[in-house]
């Protein structure tokens, strides 16, 4: 077919780009992007409330959540307590 070669060395150049340039659009490499993608399903829910108990078991403190009711993640972001240090007090 006349012409496909020239059309073919366009094409690759940036068709390359797109896989050498994706960490800077992304945050993370395309085969990284493809294992995350493919190892977040099957995946499972959590209630609001149990994402609450399982903080507070590890002395953490919910200081934001945006919920989502439906398509979508809802989001929490946590602060671990701060404890007096004791370690100086003579027992």
């Amino acid at each position: 077919m006349p012409g496909t070669a020239g059309r073919a060395s366009r094409v690759t150049p940036r068709y390359v780009r797109t896989w050498t340039e994706y960490r800077q659009s992304r945050g993370m490499s395309r085969w990284h992007d493809l294992v995350d993608w493919v190892g977040g399903s099957p995946f499972e829910v959590a209630q609001p409330e149990a994402v609450v108990s399982f903080c507070r078991a590890r002395d953490l403190a919910i200081e934001r959540q945006r919920l989502t009711t439906s398509g979508g993640s809802s989001e929490y972001l946590s602060q671990r307590f701060s404890r007096p240090d004791l370690s100086c007090v003579a027992s």
